[in-house]
């Protein structure tokens, strides 16, 4: 397959409307800047994509458009979109998190923390932010106007995600400490969980709210089930694990790892697919088109994407 057939097999399938824009597809080069993260907006519209070399990029597939947001001075490691896509967030100094509007519209700024910010999130409601960092203090933040809601002592050590419940009524966090908590809105402790053998790198609800997945440093992941506090221990990479997260239906799980690979699982732990090429860290992996297909990011500067059987579709880099 040629780059420019890479491309189109590539937009084509993750933006179907798409036509016009300008990306560019290349073989793997060192010299490429890593996707540390990206956000997808969930109604199709756009990619909110952070690389190593600070810079955001905010591709609109509907008006045909790109915004790039330069002169960041830490590396963008922490990004969202709000769910009805009106609002993208991503930190744009180590302790400080720029808002802005889908249209590239500069909204407000979220300071207070003191250290490094590793998780920003926004609610399924919309009407609030969760920032968590390096200074062990997750944030509530108001969508409005920014305004700082309440200051939560989560942990001892870096905080490293954060995300809501489906209901937007409570949230989680995980930390280098080791432990995942549930906490409500008014910072009150719900339920903990220490079964990590080290850092707890990344957690995710289930959309139907009954589980809790977390990624750990140790490489294993975490399966709870909420409503009898049972759990299932899976020994799911050789490395650290960087994301996970459920499908839309919630049978089925998602990982991405710093060994290389990106894997896809039932809901109990059974492993069902695994997604290799990349030749770094692969940083990020989410569903995409109701779920049936799997992207991609990773440290060797490339985006790919693939079938849930595992094949490789195509390769980009933006």
């Amino acid at each position: 397959m040629s780059k420019i057939q890479a491309l189109l097999v590539f937009l084509c399938l993750v933006f179907p409307n798409f036509l016009g824009s300008t990306m560019k597809v290349v073989p793997f080069s060192k010299d490429l800047p890593g996707v540390l993260n990206f956000a997808l907006d969930p109604n199709g519209k756009f990619i909110l994509t952070g690389l190593e070399n600070r810079t955001a990029i905010l591709w609109n597939f509907s008006n045909k458009r790109f915004t790039v947001f330069p002169k960041n001075t830490a590396l963008l490691n922490a990004l969202a979109i709000s769910s009805d896509g009106r609002q993208i967030a991503f930190q744009s100094d180590e302790n400080s998190v720029k808002v802005f509007s889908s249209d590239g519209i500069f909204l407000y700024s979220l300071i207070g923390h003191k250290e490094n910010i590793r998780a920003i999130s926004f609610s399924n409601k919309g009407n609030y932010i969760l920032t968590g960092s390096e200074d062990n203090l997750v944030k509530l933040w108001s969508t409005s106007n920014g305004r700082l809601l309440r200051t939560i002592k989560s942990h001892i050590d870096p905080v490293t995600s954060v995300g809501f419940s489906p209901d937007s009524n409570s949230f989680f966090s995980t930390s280098e400490d080791g432990y995942l908590r549930i906490w409500n809105l008014e910072g009150k402790l719900k339920k903990e969980f220490f079964h990590h053998s080290g850092p707890v790198m990344y957690a995710n609800f289930s959309n139907d709210g009954r589980k809790l997945v977390s990624g750990g440093d140790d490489g294993k992941l975490m399966i709870y089930n909420l409503e009898n506090d049972k759990h299932r221990t899976i020994e799911a990479h050789s490395n650290s694990i960087r994301s996970v997260e459920f499908s839309k239906d919630s049978s089925k799980i998602l990982t991405a790892s710093e060994d290389r690979t990106a894997k896809l699982w039932t809901n109990e732990g059974d492993l069902l697919s695994t997604f290799k090429g990349h030749e770094a860290n692969v940083n990020m992996a989410k569903f995409l088109k109701s779920d049936k297909f799997i992207l991609t990011g990773s440290d060797d500067g490339t985006q790919k994407l693939f079938s849930l059987e595992g094949r490789d579709l195509a390769t980009a880099v933006i």
